[in-house]
């Protein structure tokens, strides 16, 4: 979903660099602060990935000690599960990334990627979704700067 993302996003002209939590550091991030931030997270077994949270915090240490901001973000949540069973999940990620020192407005939307089985794939529809996403997250990142 990620790399779906970025490809939509490149073809709009964006510079986009996708990157694991374990290999893009928070402090890469912070010493490079983009114009736009997209934290993806798996929900498993009813929880939001720990370690990803825990990289947003780290993330908002490094920014402030960098002096540096993010003006915009944006999530996507990987999930077996209903949309509506995790939407709770989304806003509790975009509220924790709203909160995340040096992070400015987070987008409205969230991108679900509903998978069939946790090894995947996709439910259908899903990566046309995210390049309507992708598209959205854009030009709402682009009419702020």
């Amino acid at each position: 979903m990620a790399e779906k993302l970025a490809s939509e996003l490149k073809a709009r002209g964006a510079e986009v660099t996708v990157g694991h939590r374990t290999e893009l550091t928070p402090e890469q991030v912070a010493a490079n602060a983009p114009d736009l931030l997209i934290v993806g997270a798996a929900v498993r077994a009813f929880v939001t990935s720990p370690p990803v949270k825990q990289w947003m915090s780290r993330l908002g240490a490094r920014l402030k000690r960098h002096n540096a901001n993010i003006p915009r973000a944006a999530v996507f949540l990987t999930h077996a599960m209903p949309d509506a069973m995790v939407e709770g999940r989304a806003r509790r990620l975009k509220r924790s990334l709203s909160r995340t020192a040096g992070v400015g407005e987070v987008h409205s939307e969230w991108l679900s990627g509903q998978v069939q089985k946790i090894s995947g794939p996709f439910v259908d529809g899903t990566l046309e979704r995210t390049g309507t996403f992708a598209a959205a997250v854009f030009e709402w990142a682009k009419a702020a700067s």
